[in-house]
C-alpha cells in the first residue's frame, strides 16, 4: 500500500506509510486524500483486499486463546482416561450431571 501510494499518488514515504495506516485502521482524518483517479481506485481496491486479510488474520489471532482452552481440556481428558474411554463414558462426560449442571 505504501509503495502504490508513493508511486500513483506522489506522496513522500513518511505520508504514504501514514495514509496506508489511517485507511487500514478506518480512521480516515482526512488530512492526506489521493487525488488522482488512480489513487482512489487503488485506495478503494487497497482497502477492500488489504482489509480482509487484516481482519483475517485478526481473528486468527483471537482464536489462539481458545484453541490453547480446548487443547488443555482435551489433554486432561486424555490423561485422566487415555486410551480406555469407550463409547458408555464418554457419553457420560458429554451428558453426565456436571455438563448438565454447568449447562452445557
Amino acid at each position: 500500500g505504501c509503495v502504490g501510494f508513493y508511486l500513483i499518488e506522489n506522496f513522500t514515504l513518511v505520508d504514504s506509510w501514514y495514509f496506508t495506516t489511517v485507511l487500514l485502521t478506518t480512521t480516515g482524518y482526512g488530512d492526506i486524500v489521493p487525488v488522482t483517479r488512480g489513487g482512489k481506485l487503488f485506495a478503494t481496491v487497497y482497502l477492500l483486499v488489504g482489509g480482509t486479510i487484516l481482519l483475517n488474520n485478526m481473528s486468527l489471532i483471537s482464536m489462539i486463546p481458545l484453541e490453547l482452552r480446548k487443547r488443555r481440556i482435551e489433554r486432561a481428558v486424555l490423561t485422566q482416561f487415555g486410551d480406555s474411554l469407550d463409547d458408555d463414558a464418554l457419553r457420560e462426560l458429554a451428558t453426565g450431571p456436571l455438563i448438565q449442571r454447568l449447562s452445557l
